[in-house]
């Protein structure tokens, strides 16, 4: 069970720093607005709509990976309870 406590660890660890990377990608304040939407930079700043420095694709891959993260921080959650759930399941049984 040791080996499959060190890979849930392993696994919550790794999806909290996509998760954080892509989130700060996201957020990431535009650095220069083009001159062309000017008009929209308030909307950029608070947030309405993404920065200009920033893709659709770009936009669209972050979105992804913070999913992507969302579910691997699940089931690293999952495999943590299953460890719990089998560790009791086994001390009930030596009792």
């Amino acid at each position: 069970m040791g080996i499959a406590l060190n890979s849930a660890v392993s696994g919550l660890a790794a999806a909290q720093t996509r998760f954080a990377s892509a989130a700060e990608r996201v957020t990431v304040p535009p650095s220069s607005v083009p001159e062309g939407q000017k008009s929209r930079a308030p909307e950029r700043a608070a947030g309405i709509l993404p920065p200009a420095n920033i893709s659709e694709a770009d936009l669209t891959r972050d979105v992804v990976d913070l999913k992507q993260a969302e579910l691997g921080y699940r089931a690293a959650a999952k495999v943590l309870s299953a460890i719990n759930d089998t560790e009791k399941n086994l001390l009930d049984i030596l009792s």
